[in-house]
């Protein structure tokens, strides 16, 4: 008898149909049990929370509820202020670039861990004059200030406790002032009477140590060597001469702010005149023309010399 060869062929055929469709089912299992995997993972995948912490800078004076749980942290840095100023992290090297009066930026920091980092305004002068605190960030899950990534959220009204303690913090803050410091700013400045009848007074630009608080000593940016600077009194037609030294390191002017001046006396270097440079002197001179009530302080670097006490 003949074989049948196409009975042959089916009888070789089968079994190896039967293990392609076995890999095929283990195929689709094997994908069906990844996905599963893999969407379990997605599923329960924690969402990050930033806190927020608010920083209110101030001359001169770094202040918020400067607490945190360890986690990702955002600094809502506002100027309260009237001058620019920033915020440097120490620890962290990151700050902020100056920011304008009346102004927030905001601040990433990253993941921190628990401890304490130092924040202070790097403006010449500003942390030594009390522009420094420190942001304390606790252990996950402890109790913590600052808030979390809903701005606006309370975690409920103020009550009357707190707010009687309010009021007695803030009054027990202005008992202490005034506080008795070493030197007097703001008296009245001598001055010369000329030939002509001219009235001439001296002003120097210079550092100077100075107590802005019982104990607080910063090198000040003084006219005269005191904070604030003295007082000049004048009469409506007098003719003025200021000679003022420069022993700053910066290059300096005098601008009568709120007296009308000749253009060339107004005091807005390198506008109005060239800056005086370091050990150079310049002579303002004019006549009160009616009354005023002005102010005299540096334009060129007033950013920096005025908020450290030229004013």
């Amino acid at each position: 008898m003949t074989p049948d060869s196409s009975s042959d062929s089916r009888m070789t055929w089968a079994p190896l149909m039967a293990a392609l469709i076995v890999l095929y089912l283990v195929g689709i299992g094997v994908i069906v049990v990844v996905g599963a995997v893999a969407g379990g993972k997605g599923g329960n995948a924690a969402a990050t929370t930033t806190t927020h912490v608010k920083v209110m800078l101030n001359e001169f004076s770094i202040k918020g509820d400067l607490t945190a749980p360890a986690g990702a942290v955002t600094l809502d840095v506002t100027n309260s202020g009237s001058v620019d100023h920033n915020v440097t992290v120490t620890e962290l090297n990151k700050a902020t670039t100056m920011i304008s009066a009346g102004t927030t930026q905001s601040l990433s920091l990253g993941t921190l861990k628990p401890g304490t980092y130092e924040l202070f305004c790097s403006v010449p002068g500003h942390k030594d004059s009390g522009m420094a605190a420190t942001l304390t960030v606790t252990a996950a899950g402890s109790a913590a200030s600052g808030s979390s990534d809903m701005p606006g959220m309370s975690s409920g009204p103020m009550t009357s406790a707190q707010a009687a303690k309010m009021d007695a913090d803030m009054l027990a803050s202005f008992a202490k002032y005034p506080a008795k410091t070493a030197g007097t700013g703001n008296q009245l400045l001598p001055f010369t009477t000329l030939p002509d009848g001219t009235k001439q007074f001296e002003l120097t630009a210079e550092m100077a140590k100075w107590e802005v608080e019982p104990g607080r000593i910063v090198d000040a940016y003084t006219y005269n060597g005191t904070v604030p600077a003295p007082m000049i009194r004048l009469n409506v037609g007098d003719h003025i001469r200021v000679v003022f030294h420069n022993k700053l390191p910066l290059n300096q002017d005098i601008h009568w702010h709120g007296i009308e001046t000749p253009f060339a006396m107004d005091g807005v270097a390198p506008i109005t005149q060239d800056p005086v440079k370091p050990g150079g002197d310049f002579t303002y001179d004019f006549t009160v023309d009616r009354p005023y009530q002005g102010m005299y302080h540096p334009h060129l670097h007033g950013v920096t010399t005025v908020p450290d006490g030229m004013f």
